[in-house]
């Protein structure tokens, strides 16, 4: 080598030194970054081009371009001649990687490299992740009801370095997030199934599968249709239920009978009418009956029957229309308050008779138990105010106590005293002889006392 490409040589050597010990700007750094198959994707390495003392290149360890290391790009020129169209640098944020139409083989691992370094700019080498399309479930689901189902949902993806890097998925029910979800993860792909019994009250419900990696996410829906008998209707009017009930409408009124039940498919509706000779006969087909201007005859028995494809047999039910007449009706309700008002009137005048005589029964036997305690207490104070006096003395007082008793007896409570006058003489004399008991001490007899009443 002469001494002129030596000279040249070591001039770039020199300034390849010089280079590298000025550290590079970086303005957005690269990121592991999830994108779908088909979609573009930018790989960030935003480095500041204010000066030429940079060389930033771009490398690959996905199946494409090379799993073991391609080159891609060398400070903002595509090198790869065979997949140019695939790849280009930004030119408004250098040096940024786009990659356009991602398929499974552009998953992996890249380097943006410092080729005066060596180095990862950034430090970091990033992954780019590429889901394939969410395979979803039907847009509607048709169950039988108790049947078990299961419903999958899964997505293929290439380029996870670790488990963090793979879609995680969850499953929502009406807005509700479900927890029973069985999800079995690996690195190239992931499935997630949910396992439930049609019961006919899942019908309707929407059950949503969705994931999220790194910031990229996506979901899609089913709905579910259980098929299931009709159930037993309930007719209603006026949202009063009045299933097998006995009612009554008036004459020339109108009345909507509504038949309610559930079922899918939708069931059919048949209103039916049983006439006379116990047939019944067909009215409507519909759940809603109206019956106007009401007759006597539209008296009986009324039917509503469904079904559907699940139960072609069906389910029914019934109840009996009574049509009356207004102004009978109102003059047997008549007569039944009038009945009713003087029955109550007889009962409240006998409660208060019977109060009225218990009260003066009460009344009176108390008067006399008081007149009868007054004429004791007198009898007691005439002992005690003379309790020196004679024996004669005390018998004349006694005596005298009696004969003023028995007068008062007599005058004043002669009702009292159902006896015989001999027997009231003998009570009267077993009083006297208490008196004296009550005087002297000891029971004793006076003659007089005999002779006192017998004179009164």
């Amino acid at each position: 080598m002469d001494l002129a490409k030596r000279i040249q040589c070591f001039s770039v050597i020199i300034y390849c030194l010089l280079a590298a010990n000025v550290a590079l700007k970086v303005k957005k750094a690269p990121r592991d970054t999830a994108a779908k198959v088909g979609s573009t994707v930018i790989l960030h390495c935003h480095v500041e081009k204010s000066r030429h003392d940079h060389f930033v290149q771009w490398f690959g360890y996905a199946p494409r371009p090379d799993k073991y290391g391609g080159q891609i790009s060398a400070n903002g020129e595509i090198v790869i001649s065979a997949a140019e169209s695939k790849y280009s640098v930004s030119r408004v944020e250098p040096y940024n990687l786009i990659i356009t139409n991602l398929d499974k083989d552009d998953g992996g691992r890249y380097k943006c490299n410092d080729a005066y370094t060596g180095d990862a700019i950034g430090g970091v080498q990033p992954h780019l992740v590429v889901l394939s399309k969410l395979r979803c479930p039907e847009e509607v689901t048709t169950l039988n009801e108790n049947q078990t189902f299961h419903i999958n949902c899964s997505v293929n993806h290439t380029g996870a370095a670790d488990m963090k890097m793979v879609p995680h998925f969850k499953w929502i029910m009406n807005a509700s997030p479900m927890t029973r979800a069985v999800t079995q993860t690996g690195l190239d792909s992931t499935t997630t199934t949910v396992s439930m019994i049609a019961y006919p009250s899942l019908h309707g419900t929407e059950l949503t599968c969705g994931y999220e990696v790194m910031g990229m996410h996506d979901q899609c829906y089913t709905k579910l249709e259980v098929r299931y008998a009709p159930r037993p209707p309930r007719i209603k009017i006026h949202n009063k239920d009045v299933t097998k009930k006995n009612i009554s409408a008036r004459l020339g009124e109108g009345i909507i009978l509504d038949c309610v039940t559930s079922g899918f498919p939708s069931p059919t509706f048949t209103w039916l009418y049983k006439d006379h000779d116990g047939i019944f006969k067909h009215l409507a087909f519909e759940s809603k009956f109206k019956l106007y201007g009401l007759m006597m005859r539209h008296t009986g028995e009324y039917m509503c029957a469904v079904k559907n494809d699940v139960n072609k047999v069906g389910e029914n039910t019934t109840v009996y229309l009574k049509i009356v007449d207004s102004q009978a009706h109102t003059s047997e309700v008549t007569s039944h308050l009038k009945k009713g008002v003087i029955a109550g009137t007889v009962i409240v005048v006998i409660l208060c008779t019977v109060a009225t005589v218990i009260i003066l029964l009460a009344w009176r036997a108390r008067k006399t138990h008081r007149r009868v305690l007054k004429a004791d207490a007198r009898y007691r104070e005439t002992a005690r105010d003379s309790p020196n006096a004679s024996p004669a003395r005390t018998q004349r007082q006694g005596d005298a106590a009696v004969r003023t008793r028995t007068l008062e007896l007599r005058s004043k409570e002669p009702e009292t005293c159902n006896c015989s006058e001999a027997e009231c003489c003998e009570d009267l004399t077993d009083r006297t002889r208490f008196i004296y008991a009550d005087l002297d001490g000891e029971t004793t007899e006076p003659k007089t006392t005999t002779a006192a009443l017998t004179l009164v």
